[in-house]
């Protein structure tokens, strides 16, 4: 029920991380951003408004300085290149090695 009600209001961008500190929460709130998740798995939703990249860069920013991780849910795309964690870049090569070997599809994208 959160989506559709942040979505009302024209969020409708769901960035997901993993938290190292709750003073991600604390950043999101100061920012007014919706989120959701679950604190104790430490996993979240911040949803975003359109055309507001640098806050989500920002949002990107803050989580990896705080030892967290934007996961990958909903996908890694261009925006996300610079913060995907070494470990998730290794299997998503290996995937890439595996299934495109001729380097066909999202050339130059991600790896």
């Amino acid at each position: 029920k959160i989506y559709p009600a942040a979505a009302s209001r024209n969020y409708s961008i769901i960035e997901s991380a993993e938290i190292g500190s709750l003073s991600v929460l604390n950043w999101l709130s100061k920012n007014k951003i919706p989120a959701y998740g679950d604190v104790m798995s430490k996993k979240i939703n911040a949803i975003f408004k359109r055309h507001n990249d640098h806050v989500i860069e920002d949002f990107y920013s803050k989580v990896v300085d705080l030892n967290g991780r934007i996961t990958t849910d909903f996908g890694v795309g261009l925006k996300k290149k610079g913060f995907v964690m070494e470990d998730e870049r290794e299997d998503i090569i290996a995937l890439k090695e595996k299934h495109d070997p001729e380097n066909i599809l999202n050339r130059g994208k991600l790896i």
